[in-house]
């Protein structure tokens, strides 16, 4: 599903993931990945906005969001909502009337809009419309770099680590009850997805407005066959 999906697409995909695991939600809604574009992708609203607030369009996602008590496991499947369905589904027209072969950003933001009313309400409040949005050049001006955690995914089996890969190295991501094959010792390895662990950390002081950086994916696997 996600195989066209730019590596900061995917970013705001895990971002709006935690964002619904910390509010004990049980699938990953608009608002959520609202959320996981923001801090993926500030700079696009700011500029769309005439230098407007990330962090108070943050502040109103979260009024938006109910309080649903205890937090999600990180380890649980979080599906996606109708509404985040279609959401995606219109990015993937925005793609395609821009001429991108790539999902960005950008075009899920306008898929949200187009998708979500509630999304649309918080970001007209601000100013932002499919039209401002939309006008972003992209890829966006060059800043100073701000530096990222390496993000892997590893995949394991009964404790033991089978494979690891730089995220942006593997398309598209498996989910629990996939099966991937890999060569072990020149013979080839099926295993079974179990279970999918994300890890995030902290990010340093000079980008407050991301609370949590995307660390590691890990893949809970079991063994299945061996080829000869």
């Amino acid at each position: 599903m996600f195989e066209r999906y730019t590596e900061p697409a995917r970013r705001a995909i895990f971002f709006a993931r935690y964002e619904a695991s910390q509010h004990g939600a049980a699938a990953i809604g608009p608002i959520h990945l609202l959320l996981g574009l923001l801090r993926e992708s500030g700079t696009t609203f700011t500029l769309a906005g005439n230098e407007v607030s990330v962090d108070t369009i943050i502040e109103d996602c979260r009024k938006a969001l109910p309080s649903l008590g205890e937090k999600t496991s990180t380890s649980v499947d979080m599906p996606l909502t109708e509404e985040c369905k279609r959401a995606l589904a219109e990015a993937a027209v925005q793609a395609e009337l821009q001429g991108s072969r790539n999902v960005t950003p950008q075009h899920l933001t306008l898929g949200l809009l187009e998708a979500s009313q509630d999304v649309a309400a918080i970001l007209h409040k601000h100013g932002l419309t499919a039209k401002n949005l939309g006008a972003v050049p992209h890829p966006l001006p060059q800043t100073r770099p701000t530096p990222r955690p390496r993000t892997l995914l590893e995949f394991v089996c009964q404790g033991e680590r089978i494979a690891s890969t730089s995220i942006n190295f593997f398309n598209p991501l498996p989910g629990a009850g996939d099966e991937v094959v890999f060569t072990r010792e020149a013979k080839a390895e099926t295993y079974k997805i179990v279970s999918v662990r994300h890890y995030f950390e902290g990010p340093p002081l000079s980008q407050p407005l991301a609370q949590c950086w995307l660390v590691k994916v890990v893949f809970e696997t079991e063994h299945i066959a061996s080829q000869p």
